[in-house]
């Protein structure tokens, strides 16, 4: 299974690594990167305050929306 450590679980990815093509950023690294957990960032979201994109299951954050 790719993404395992061999024994069935994940391997553990840098934030840094998850940005994804077209400068779209993963949950987790703009929590990293404002400072805060991944349910603000989802909260954020919600209420408005950032602009996401759904990318398959995924939501995603430009990084022009992240410098607003």
């Amino acid at each position: 299974m790719q993404g395992s450590d061999g024994q069935g679980r994940r391997a553990k990815v840098s934030p840094t690594l998850q940005a994804t093509a077209g400068g779209l950023l993963s949950v987790r690294l703009v929590a990293t990167f404002l400072g805060v957990s991944t349910a603000t960032v989802y909260k954020l979201y919600a209420s408005g305050d950032l602009q996401s994109i759904r990318v398959g299951a995924a939501q995603r954050v430009s990084r022009e929306a992240l410098a607003r």
